[in-house]
């Protein structure tokens, strides 16, 4: 196989001009052979309103993606399966699961995925089809309109992540109406599957839903005019006369006002605080500093750390370093999963962090999302090698959690409260009670520094490149209350 490129998109802040789509994961990784799908179990809300529905609608979800014409995308629909949606079997399925939903009702849709050596190897999409239902006709409240859904994710599972831009199929919240391919899903999915120049003739190839073939080129169709509420966000309202989308009459209150359902709002999004839900925007969460005065951007408010929200709040004194427990403690406005003061970075970016080599980008609990801070010492906790001082994390039970650790060849080589300790094929200073040789890791895809030589033969060297080839991530994409 091929290495997936091995860089981080920055996602920027509200220029009209900048892209705002990101990667699903640091690196940026992509299919890098065809990617195949089945279709797994189906919709009863859309095999009730016609037989074959649901195969219709998510292959028209997942394929589209690959009718770009500026891309070389190239997915592969073979047939169904009675196998479900499980991480690790090695199938890439595409379903909708009725009764049992297994993670927050609240999420729509969810797609994991499997990486090794940069690329993406294996991946599953899952749509909710019990707290929701999956409708052919424009969403709204409960509804939920399937192919929007469904090429949401399919997007995820292609490696794309969250964008910025509300219009992106991509964006990170739904409310209402159908989503289509726009022209920033399209330049992310280009860089990921960079296709011939001149692009093949659509006349041949045909469109993405939502596009036309005009001599030879996809282009978007002309906005059809709105005949209903149903063909406008939450917050809008069809005015009959003009066929536009409007925001409806009362609606509008400014940032930070009390609201109670996202339709108060201009921005159409009713944020949750800790005291009372109040009208928020979208921020650059990679910028806590990114909002009107009086707020802060929260990538953690929404799990997401491209996109964030503004929250209420002015930023504190707490210098970089400084204990906290919440971003208005800090100057920074950002408060790390590490318990201080920090600021977000990108995984795998050299400059990532300030003080150059003094500070790293530490993973973050948020995929693709990194903080601020020193090197890990001996002996603490790590998740990978480049949080360590010795550029080694030593992991017995392969659970992603291991300790910072360091080769030696006796006892002395070691610091105090630590021993030179067999690790199934090298030795290493480890604190007692020894934790003994099952796993380690070695960097990550997209960057890290790393040790040359360090524990790359033996036993241990298979655990490492075990751990890192199966490592799974997960997307989800939250509904408008």
């Amino acid at each position: 196989m091929r290495l997936a490129l091995a860089i981080v998109v920055v996602v920027l802040g509200f220029a009209g001009t900048a892209k705002a789509w990101s990667c699903v994961a640091p690196g940026c990784p992509d299919w890098c052979e065809a990617p195949g799908y089945l279709i797994g179990r189906l919709s009863d809300d859309l095999e009730t309103s016609a037989p074959g529905t649901t195969v219709a609608e998510l292959t028209r979800a997942m394929d589209d993606w690959g009718l770009v014409s500026c891309g070389a995308l190239d997915p592969i629909y073979l047939g169904t399966t009675s196998a479900t949606a499980a991480s690790g079997d090695g199938m890439n399925v595409v379903e909708v699961i009725d009764a049992s939903w297994p993670y927050d009702a609240n999420v729509i849709g969810m797609s994991t995925r499997v990486l090794a050596n940069g690329c993406i190897v294996e991946s599953d999409i899952v749509l909710n089809g019990e707290n929701y239902d999956l409708v052919t006709r424009p969403g709204y409240r409960n509804e939920i309109h399937a192919y929007s859904a469904a090429l949401h994710e399919a997007g995820h599972f292609y490696g794309l992540g969250h964008s910025q831009y509300v219009t992106s199929v991509m964006y990170y919240r739904y409310g209402a109406g159908t989503r289509e391919i726009s022209a920033d899903d399209e330049q992310g999915i280009c860089f990921l599957y960079p296709g011939s120049d001149p692009p093949p003739d659509c006349a041949v190839t045909g469109c993405p839903s939502g596009q036309i073939c005009d001599t030879g080129v996809c282009v978007d169709a002309p906005t059809p005019a709105c005949t209903s509420d149903f063909d406008c966000a939450s917050f809008q309202a069809c005015n009959l006369a003009t066929g536009v989308c409007e925001t409806k009459s009362g609606s509008g209150s400014d940032l930070g006002v009390d609201c109670s359902v996202d339709s108060d709002c201009a921005s159409g999004i009713c944020q949750p605080t800790a005291t009372s839900p109040v009208c928020s925007q979208t921020c650059d969460a990679g910028n806590p500093h990114s909002c009107p005065t009086g707020f802060y951007c929260s990538g953690d408010a929404i799990t997401d750390c491209a996109i964030g929200v503004c929250l209420p709040g002015a930023m504190g004194t707490g210098a970089f370093l400084s204990p906290c427990s919440m971003a208005t403690e800090c100057s920074s406005l950002y408060c790390s999963p590490g318990g201080y003061c920090s600021v977000p970075c990108e995984r795998g970016v050299a400059t990532a962090c300030p003080g150059g080599s003094n500070f790293i980008c530490h993973p973050s609990t948020l995929a693709a999302c990194g903080f601020c801070g020193r090197p890990t010492s001996l002996g603490g906790e790590c998740t990978e090698s480049a949080e360590c001082d010795s550029l080694l994390c030593f992991d017995d039970d392969l659970d992603g959690r291991g300790v910072c650790a360091d080769e030696c060849s006796v006892d002395a080589d070691c610091p105090d409260g630590f021993e030179c300790t067999d690790a199934g094929g090298t030795t290493l200073c480890l604190a007692p009670p020894h934790r003994r040789g099952r796993g380690c890791s070695v960097g990550t895809e997209g960057g890290g520094a790393r040790r040359e030589g360090a524990v790359l033969f033996g036993l241990l060297t298979l655990f490492c490149v075990t751990l890192l080839g199966r490592r799974a991530t997960k997307r989800r994409w939250p509904l408008l209350p």
